[in-house]
């Protein structure tokens, strides 16, 4: 796969808060040939969706990389979940 890269550009007297970046995606779940899935599949995401499609994230400031989460990433993430009640 290759990398999804996001530049956040900004002035220097500008503070760009990085809690506040959202990420939307618009999926498709096909089969895995690419085909559509018939009427009767049965089909349905896994936990923690969003963070299971990534394998690694980096961080970087001004080209100084401030965080590397290898590929234990999607590991990781399970301890940001916010339970709703």
């Amino acid at each position: 796969m290759l990398p999804i890269e996001f530049d956040v550009s900004g002035s220097g007297d500008q503070y760009i808060d990085p809690s506040d970046f959202q990420l939307y995606i618009r999926a498709k779940i096909t089969k895995n040939n690419g085909n559509p899935l018939d009427a009767n599949s049965t089909v349905g995401p896994v936990n923690l969706l969003l963070h299971s499609m990534f394998s690694q994230v980096d961080i970087s400031l001004n080209g100084t990389l401030i965080l590397n989460a290898s590929n234990t990433y999607h590991y990781r993430t399970t301890g940001n979940i916010t339970y709703l009640r």
